[in-house]
């Protein structure tokens, strides 16, 4: 025993691996290049016997399921007599029952399974979703063919859903982000636009069961959709029984909605606008409209979207680390093929610090335009947007649901397997040309919702002439009656 103990000592220690040696410093770390590429998307995609395309992506890891069906109906297929129809029928999809189940038992059969369904809309689409054990797929994909097809809109929960909507209208100025939104949608595209439109009560009385049927029959249309398919769940199973689901579903009466939706013809208002709230933080929007792009392919989408991803970091950098005068900065730059996107830089500060951080974002932007980037500074921004771009297909859901989107907004798949090259390639040249197209420093539109006292105490405090900043008087919004909007 003498020498066997010492020997398997030596042995062990022999055996033992190298200690890990940890960087002193983060920027130390070393990772292995990551290597990912883009799912084939013809590959994923079938087409069902009506005509439906529908993309499945298996994934056995864990025993759920994900189905996820888009509608070309919502908020701007309402005309402004009829806001908030859209919404409401999506909500109610849900809600209400089907033509073979009460409101009551179809939540029950949805408990006892397990299985969570929603309907929603926004602005551009309507949509429904099941999320299931794999054990229980079948039924609960029978349950979601019911909802999206034979919609009861039982009376009840309609009434019910309605007298919870209207008692919800009149705190809708309380949210000072949400008054922002609302302020600076109005002063872009005009209070008529859908994106903007908004339900009041003199609404809600024409939302009713019939009329809500009436819409759905019009819109929640087979040949308007597509479906996502993910998880635990075969290819062929998964197929057969979504042509059960839309066996014998007929096509809507009459045309399908327009697509894609019309763009706004109001002249945005330019300038300077506050909204008073006693808040700690001001809260302010700025920008402008964005670009519209002549196709998927333009080559100045990535440009566009590497420049974005520049003035966003340069913000950051300058509001939050060096100065400290931001708890919140955004930048976007949004993009359209049927209408422009929209510019816009988000600002979150103490409203004594308010216009400190307005007159360093507009500098920001000027800058951009006026000085080419530095090549280190772009090489970062193309990494970060390379590096976050496998997190688009992160999930067998989050893929299935990309390549579906393709279809509902008609874009080539190859806009994906492109993306990274096009990004990579974008030059500081580029950057300026397009910024000194695309950012108008001197048509900016912001507004403000904060405390004005205080905001302009930190102005004079710093020497800042505030409607100097965007070359506009600063005007004072109308407080809005919260169930009307109207101004008080």
């Amino acid at each position: 025993m003498t020498t066997v103990v010492p020997f398997l000592l030596q042995f062990a220690l022999a055996a033992a691996p190298a200690p890990v040696v940890i960087p002193d410093r983060p920027e130390a770390l070393r990772f292995e290049e990551l290597r990912f590429e883009v799912p084939d998307a013809a590959a994923l995609r079938h087409v069902l016997s009506n005509g439906v395309p529908v993309y499945v992506v298996e994934d056995h890891a864990l025993p759920l399921v994900d189905v996820a069906v888009a509608v070309r109906s919502g908020d701007w297929v309402d005309p402004l007599e009829k806001a908030g129809r859209a919404s409401f029928t999506a909500a109610l999809v849900r809600r209400g029952g089907t033509a073979s189940r009460t409101p009551d038992d179809f939540d029950e059969q949805a408990d006892f399974l397990g299985a969570e369904l929603a309907s929603v809309a926004s602005s551009t689409r309507s949509g429904a979703t099941l999320n299931v054990s794999s054990s229980s797929f079948g039924e609960g994909l029978e349950l979601l063919c019911e909802m999206i097809r034979t919609p009861r809109f039982d009376p009840a929960r309609v009434a019910t859903a309605r007298d919870n909507l209207r008692e919800s209208l009149g705190r809708r100025t309380d949210d000072p982000l949400a008054v922002l939104t609302r302020e600076w949608s109005r002063l872009l595209y005009g209070p008529g636009h859908y994106l903007v439109r908004e339900l009041t009560p003199r609404h809600l009385d024409g939302l009713t069961p019939e009329a809500l049927a009436a819409f759905h029959r019009a819109t929640w249309r087979p040949e308007s959709m597509v479906v996502a398919v993910s998880g635990d769940v075969t290819t062929t199973d998964a197929l057969a029984r979504l042509e059960t689901c839309f066996a014998g579903w007929p096509a809507g009466a009459g045309a399908p909605p327009p697509w894609p939706p019309p763009a706004s013809t109001f002249p945005p208002r330019t300038g300077f606008y506050r909204v008073e709230r006693d808040i700690p933080q001001a809260k302010i929007t700025l920008g402008h409209l964005g670009a519209q792009l002549k196709g998927w392919d333009d080559p100045d989408d990535a440009v566009l979207e590497v420049m974005s991803e520049v003035l966003a970091g340069r913000l950051l950098r300058r509001l939050r680390g060096e100065l400290g005068i931001a708890y919140r900065t955004d930048a976007s730059f949004g993009t359209g093929l049927s209408a422009p996107g929209v510019f816009e830089i988000f600002l979150e500060t103490e409203n004594a610090n308010a216009a400190r951080a307005l007159r360093e974002a507009v500098a920001e932007v000027r800058r951009l335009r006026e000085e080419p980037v530095g090549e280190p500074e772009l090489a970062f921004a193309r990494k970060s947007l390379i590096d976050r771009f496998p997190l688009l297909f992160d999930t067998a859901a989050e893929v299935a649901g990309r390549f579906a989107e393709d279809d509902y907004l008609g874009r080539p798949h190859t806009y994906w397997t492109s993306y990274r090259g096009r990004i990579g390639r974008v030059t500081p040249q580029q950057v300026q040309r397009v910024a000194q197209r695309a950012l108008q420093p001197d048509r900016l539109l912001a507004v403000l919702v904060g405390k004005w006292a205080d905001v302009m105490s930190g102005a004079q405090a710093a020497g800042i002439q505030l409607d100097a900043l965007v070359r506009a008087p600063v005007v004072q919004l109308p407080e809005r009656d919260p169930l009307t909007l109207e101004p008080h």
